[in-house]
Order: C-alpha cells, then sequence, then structure tokens
C-alpha cells in the first residue's frame, strides 16, 4: 500500500518498489536483488505485472513538483535503520506482540530459524522472528488474572501493575524453571508448542513462572543469534521490551552485551524519516542520518 501512496503522491503511472518488500513477496532472487523472472514465467505469471525494484535510496518523484518523495521501505528495514547507530557493533531486539533480533550482515546461508532479508544497497539484515514474544507476556499475565479470579472468585482489571512490583523487588531465583514460550510455534515448526521444565517443590509457584516466561522469551531470541565478535550493545525496541526493565536485563545478561533504548518511539517511522532524509540528498549516507539517534 505505501507503493501505492507513493506513486500517487508522484503522480506515477507505475509503483516503484523497494527491495526490503520487493524480497517479502516470494518469487525474488536474494542475491541477485531482483525479481526471478524465470520463476515467475514457470509459475504461468507475467512479468510485465511486477513493478520494477530498486535497491538504494531512492526517490520516486516529486510531490507537487518541489517534494522529493522517497521509496519505500519494509517496516522492519526500517525500525531497523532508526533504532541502530552503529551497523557493525549494534544487533537489534524488538519485543512487541511478537519479537525479533536483527543484525547487519553480507549475503550468505542462514542458521536455523532465521532469514536473509535485504536492507538497501547491496545489504542485508539477518533476521529470527518468533511467533509468541511479547505476546508469551501477555498470555502469562493472563493466567495470572484467571487465577486471581479462580482464587477470589471476582475480576481484576489487570495483573500487570502486580507482576510489574514483583519484577521490581525480586531477581532471578537461582533454581529458575526452564520456559520455552513457543506457544503459537516456531516458523520452522509450527506444530511445536511451549513447555515448562525443571519443575520442583522449591520453584513451583507463580513467582517462578513470571521469571520463566521472562528468561524463555529472551532465550528464544538468543537461540537464533549467531553470535560475533564485534558485537557489543544491543539496541532494544517494541513496547514489550521498552517498558520492562526485568526483560531488558535477561537480554543484556543472555546475550553479554550492554543494552540501549532509543529515546524516541515508533522507530520504524523514525527509520523511514532517516531513509527519506538520505534519499533526499540532506544526508550523504545513512550514517550521517544515523547520528540523530539518540539513546535514553
Amino acid at each position: 500500500i505505501h507503493d501505492y501512496v507513493a506513486m500517487k503522491l508522484c503522480k506515477n503511472s507505475r509503483p516503484l518498489m523497494h527491495t526490503s518488500d520487493a524480497a517479502s513477496f516470494g518469487l525474488f532472487d536474494l542475491k541477485a536483488l531482483c525479481f526471478d523472472k524465470q520463476a515467475i514465467d514457470k509459475a504461468g505469471l507475467s512479468f510485465e505485472m511486477i513493478p520494477k525494484v530498486l535497491k538504494g535510496f531512492d526517490t520516486v518523484g516529486m510531490y507537487n513538483n518541489s517534494i522529493p518523495v522517497s521509496v519505500a521501505i519494509g517496516d522492519n528495514q526500517a525500525s531497523f535503520l532508526g533504532s541502530v547507530n552503529d551497523f557493525a557493533s549494534c544487533i537489534s531486539v524488538n519485543v512487541g506482540t511478537g519479537s525479533q533480533i536483527s543484525y547487519m550482515t553480507e549475503f550468505s546461508q542462514t542458521s536455523k530459524g532465521t532469514e536473509l532479508r535485504p536492507c538497501c544497497d547491496d545489504s542485508y539484515i539477518c533476521v529470527g522472528s518468533s511467533l509468541c514474544g511479547g505476546r508469551a507476556f501477555a498470555l502469562l499475565e493472563s493466567f495470572v488474572r484467571e487465577t486471581a479470579r479462580l482464587v477470589c472468585g471476582e475480576d481484576i482489571k489487570s495483573a500487570y501493575p502486580a507482576i510489574d512490583r514483583f519484577l521490581a523487588n525480586s531477581q532471578m531465583p537461582e533454581n529458575p524453571l526452564i520456559v520455552s514460550t513457543r506457544f503459537c510455534g516456531s516458523r520452522d515448526c509450527p506444530g511445536e508448542r511451549g513447555s515448562i521444565q525443571n519443575l520442583g517443590t522449591d520453584n513451583f509457584s507463580p513467582q517462578a513462572l513470571i521469571w520463566g516466561v521472562l528468561s524463555g522469551i529472551a532465550e528464544e531470541l538468543k537461540s537464533m543469534y549467531r553470535k560475533r565478535q564485534e558485537h557489543s550493545v544491543i539496541i532494544g525496541s517494541g513496547n514489550g521490551l521498552r517498558k520492562n526493565k526485568a526483560l531488558q536485563l535477561l537480554f543484556s545478561q543472555s546475550l553479554g552485551m550492554q543494552l540501549k533504548i532509543p529515546a524516541h518511539n515508533e522507530e520504524a517511522s523514525f527509520g523511514a524519516a532517516l531513509f527519506g532524509m538520505t534519499a533526499a540528498g540532506l544526508c550523504k549516507d545513512i550514517a550521517q542520518a544515523q547520528k540523530l539517534i539518540r539513546y535514553i
């Protein structure tokens, strides 16, 4: 839809698509960064219906003959560009309804559970995505709330305040529950489900479950990350991480890196703006535009 918006703003007759979006359509050659004409012909489709693809910091035209309009980019890539200010040393962790771990890489084979996505020019980001992520924490809150209703016989509005108070005044238990938060499966195994292990008489408690679920969210993304020596900073984004200091601590400890949170909200919108500034020539390159990023 954003390609259509850009086309209409510039009064163009055909849309132009960035590789960061085009790759998600399928029938796309990741290495050549273009749609695979042979595959499209084999599928019985017309190559003429496929939009032209751009890979750089390009404009698609002018609005009112005076304002440059950049090509639209994918939301994962926009969030990455709008939160990470140093591609070499930083990885991005986003926890919302789902969750993602992303870092810049060259074209290569990906590890299990990850995929390669075009970013800009000839660069890629390696992305690991969980299907639950922040939703796992929401399921935990629902479980605690239902338990309170069962015991007290009446509804409570939210269990989040009580969970937040507990986390603020406690630490990860010495004998923690090992929780898999793959409640919705994974991209590789849709039929997989979550699990709780290491249950004993000393940790069969709601408090241990709270810490176990948070740790499970962090561990699932960690399992998708191929550790690189040069990475030293986690850039955290998404409300599921931004509002949860305990989860921030667990990610920092699990990955062994410092964690920073961008000072601005809506990282994808911010990244799209930085991309547009670069495409319009207001910045000489994306690295200069990213100097505008500040951290809490």
